[in-house]
C-alpha cells in the first residue's frame, strides 16, 4: 500500500482512468485500515491480502479470476 512516491490506491486510481476495461487488482499490504480497504474496494480492488501471504493462494485466486468455472 505504501510505496516511495505513491501508494496502491493511487496506482489503482490511475489504472482505472487509463484503461477502459476493468483490470483484476489485488491489494497486497501490511497496512489495512477499514478506510483503506473501503477505498480500494470502491476503486475496484478484488480483495485485500495482508503480508506475509501464501504465494500459492495468491496464484490460485488470480487463476480463478482469469479462468472462472
Amino acid at each position: 500500500r505504501k510505496l516511495i512516491d505513491m501508494d496502491g490506491i493511487d496506482i489503482l486510481a490511475k489504472l482505472k482512468i487509463h484503461f477502459k476495461k476493468t483490470i483484476p487488482f489485488y491489494m497486497l499490504t501490511f497496512y489495512s485500515s477499514d478506510k483503506d480497504i473501503l477505498d480500494g474496494i470502491k476503486l475496484g480492488a478484488l480483495e485485500y491480502i495482508t503480508k506475509p501471504f501464501n504465494t500459492s493462494i495468491l496464484v490460485e485466486k488470480a487463476l480463478k479470476v482469469l479462468y472462472p468455472d
